[in-house]
């Protein structure tokens, strides 16, 4: 239900249905699940594609909360060397779609 929301660019007005709080206790959550998840949880590649579409579709790219902590996620996922993961194409496709991301890791 709230990858609906962040779907596409045109629900990203949805977003003003959150709280600027409510928004970052998302970013927490997701955060938190990609720290805690294994690499064979399917549910981590669900909360990857939900970042991945908030990243993509909301203003995160001007906040730009917690982004140590997330490149740090992906750095974890994409240092993952037992086997290939889905996980690690998700955040290969982010970080190639939006290098500002990286850009602005101040």
């Amino acid at each position: 239900m709230v990858s609906d929301l962040f779907s596409s660019k045109k629900t990203v007005n949805a977003t003003s249905i959150f709280y600027l709080n409510d928004f970052k206790v998302l970013i927490d959550v997701i955060i938190r699940k990609l720290n805690n998840l294994s690499a064979d949880d399917q549910i981590r590649s669900d909360y990857l594609s939900l970042i991945h579409l908030i990243i993509r579709n909301s203003s995160y790219i001007q906040q730009m909360y917690r982004i140590e902590d997330l490149l740090s996620c992906f750095n974890m996922i994409l240092n993952e060397r037992d086997e290939y993961t889905i996980d690690q194409d998700i955040v290969r496709i982010i970080l190639s779609e939006t290098p500002e991301l990286l850009n602005n890791n101040d």
